[in-house]
């Protein structure tokens, strides 16, 4: 699991890069506040997740979805193409000023 940086509306936050579903339950468990980024996931579930906001990006780091508050069990398939699709959870509200078509730019390397 990889961590990086990222800036959304002028706050930088800790972003952990999720490649498997093993990664993110030990994120989970570790009950850190940094940002998740699910790589390669065309579908997400928010089991583990209470009233979080997931943003859709494409391969070009462009927002394609927002989903504001999502309540928990529930379960959201996407039908991209799962290599060109990953899946940002962020906390309760982070997403508002955000939309559709803005470009997110990570601290050093692109991670897609």
């Amino acid at each position: 699991m990889k961590t990086r940086k990222i800036k959304i509306k002028d706050i930088e936050y800790k972003v952990n890069i999720i490649n498997n579903k093993i990664d993110e339950l030990k994120n989970f468990f570790n009950k850190n506040n940094n940002i998740i980024l699910l790589k390669n996931s065309n579908s997400f579930n928010t089991y583990f997740y209470r009233n979080k906001d997931f943003i859709v990006l494409n391969n070009k780091m462009a927002i394609t979805h927002i989903y504001r508050n999502i309540p928990k069990f529930k379960i959201i398939n996407l039908y991209e193409n799962k290599e060109k699709t990953s899946v940002l959870i962020l906390s309760k509200n982070t997403s508002i000023g955000l939309k559709i078509g803005d470009v997110l730019f990570f601290e050093s390397e692109h991670i897609i």
